[in-house]
């Protein structure tokens, strides 16, 4: 089934063919491969006096560049962190350069999320290019990551701003409890390590400080299930929404879908009625 990209428009810059990945490069005239047990696959190319080892492709380097970008986060954190942030965001700013939105066609929620990474990092002291970076990089996860946005979604609707501000560790401990119960695909450990550190970080005052800034300055609302995301959770197989089985949750999931069906056939008939009448 072939899939939708969205228009260049919505991009924060127009998509780049991987063909220009920095890597990749081209030689004219490809002839075929050969193959032989001691040198492996090899290029050959028209009038070219030897073939070239392996044949170097788009894909290949685009993942390629990535996983090196991981080992040079890794090896110059370890020799010096204060470099991490640094080549954290390089490595993400790289990966998504082709899928980065403008932020007015984030979702709200990919919004919120945003401005709460911002505010957050920047009152305990991040620069400002690299808070909205940070920012910006967390609204994309969640934005095409729906599972999680959803996931995370729910937690929020188990508690409160205000009981977050007052009681971050209790309320992210309740949070991740909820999650835990209801969710069948077996992630749950993907949570558990970053709100456990977190909840350790928190102590700290000045980290305490811009978590209860951070929250002052968004709307939390935004961050909670609203009737569109909770229909499209009722089918979930792999999380029990509300504390409930999936055949509960399918039925009433098909009775909206049903619902919503005979109301567009019922707008149809008054249109062509009306269309009848002129």
């Amino acid at each position: 089934m072939p899939y939708v990209i969205p228009p260049d428009e919505v991009f924060q810059q127009a998509p780049q063919p991987l063909e220009n990945t920095q890597g990749a490069y081209k030689i004219p005239a490809f002839e075929h491969l050969t193959f032989t047990e001691r040198e492996g696959m090899m290029s050959n190319y028209t009038n070219r006096p030897f073939p070239r080892k392996g044949l170097v492709y788009p894909e290949a380097v685009e993942t390629n560049n990535i996983v090196k970008k991981v080992l040079v986060l890794i090896f110059r954190s370890i020799a010096s962190p204060k470099y991490a942030l640094d080549e954290f965001l390089r490595m993400s700013d790289y990966a998504f350069r082709n899928q980065y939105l403008q932020r007015r066609f984030y979702c709200n929620f990919s919004r919120e999320i945003w401005d709460f990474t911002y505010h957050f990092t920047r009152k305990f002291g991040i620069k400002h290019d690299k808070a909205y970076r940070l920012g910006k990089m967390m609204a994309h996860i969640f934005q095409y990551e729906e599972n999680y946005r959803f996931w995370v979604q729910d937690m929020f609707g188990q508690t409160t701003k205000q009981d977050l501000i007052d009681h971050p560790q209790r309320e992210l401990t309740k949070m991740m409890e909820v999650f835990s119960r209801r969710m069948r695909a077996g992630v749950q450990f993907k949570f558990k390590a970053p709100i456990k550190i977190l909840c350790f970080i928190l102590k700290v005052p000045i980290i305490k400080r811009a978590w209860k800034f951070a929250w002052g300055q968004i709307d939390f609302s935004r961050l909670l299930l609203d009737e569109a995301d909770r229909w499209w959770m009722l089918s979930s197989a792999d999380y029990d929404l509300e504390d409930r089985n999936i055949e509960e949750r399918f039925r009433e999931h098909i009775d909206i879908y049903n619902r919503h069906q005979i109301k567009i056939l019922r707008q149809q008939i008054i249109n062509l009625n009306s269309n009848a009448a002129k």
